[in-house]
């Protein structure tokens, strides 16, 4: 297997849980994915090409930048109004995507209960 080859299947191991990164920089994987993906199947494609293309797609898998935790609403700020989000998706019996369980699963269950607003409230109070 060539570096290439090697590169893809790490961006997309990372496209997988690609839930944990802002959607620019997956945006920005996915795009080199499929660049590097058109180059493997090019017959015509040189070596020099696919080293850079190789170059590419791993700085664009060390580009991946981190959600941050617990900003629900993604204003770069943790507050009292990611709180309020979650609450009123609570009572409204609101399915919760992949991403938002991230953000918001204080207690690490996989589910978005009472008990991670608690946690929230008291994250927040000893800010």
């Amino acid at each position: 297997m060539n570096d290439l080859d090697e590169a893809i299947i790490q961006a997309e191991n990372e496209m997988a849980v690609s839930f944990r990164y802002t959607e620019s920089s997956v945006n920005a994987l996915e795009q080199a994915i499929h660049q590097a993906k058109a180059l493997k199947k090019d017959s015509s494609s040189t070596e020099e090409q696919i080293a850079s293309m190789t170059t590419n797609l791993k700085s664009k898998i060390n580009a991946l930048v981190d959600v941050i935790k617990y900003d629900i609403n993604n204003d770069g700020e943790i507050t009292l109004s990611d709180i309020i989000l979650v609450q009123k998706r609570l009572i409204r019996d609101y399915h919760f995507n992949q991403r938002e369980i991230y953000l918001a699963d204080f207690n690490s269950d996989n589910k978005i209960t009472l008990s991670d607003i608690v946690l929230f409230q008291r994250y927040l109070l000893t800010r």
